[in-house]
C-alpha cells in the first residue's frame, strides 16, 4: 500500500527532474551550437582566407567556452563533429 504509492512518487518525481535537466542542456546546447556558427560567419566575413579547418575551430572553440557552465555541473561536452 504506502511503500508502493511512496516509490511511484519518488519515481514520477525522478523522472519529471531527468526532463527538466534535458531540456536545459539541450536548450543551452543550441544556443551554444548557434554561437558557434555565428562565430564562424564573422570569422569568415572578416577574414575570407581562413580555411574550412580554421573555420571549424573557432566554431568548436565557441562551442566548448559556450558550454563550460554545465560541464562545471558534470554535463557532458564534447565538441560538435562539423562535416
Amino acid at each position: 500500500g504506502g511503500s508502493v504509492a511512496i516509490f511511484v512518487i519518488a519515481t514520477a518525481a525522478g523522472m519529471g527532474l531527468d526532463g527538466i535537466r534535458t531540456f536545459r542542456v539541450a536548450s543551452r546546447a543550441s544556443s551554444a551550437i548557434d554561437a558557434a556558427a555565428l562565430a564562424a560567419a564573422k570569422a569568415m566575413n572578416e577574414d575570407d582566407s581562413l580555411t574550412d579547418a580554421q573555420l571549424i575551430q573557432i566554431a568548436q572553440q565557441t562551442y566548448v567556452a559556450n558550454m563550460q557552465s554545465f560541464v562545471a555541473q558534470g554535463a557532458t561536452s564534447a565538441a560538435p563533429s562539423v562535416t
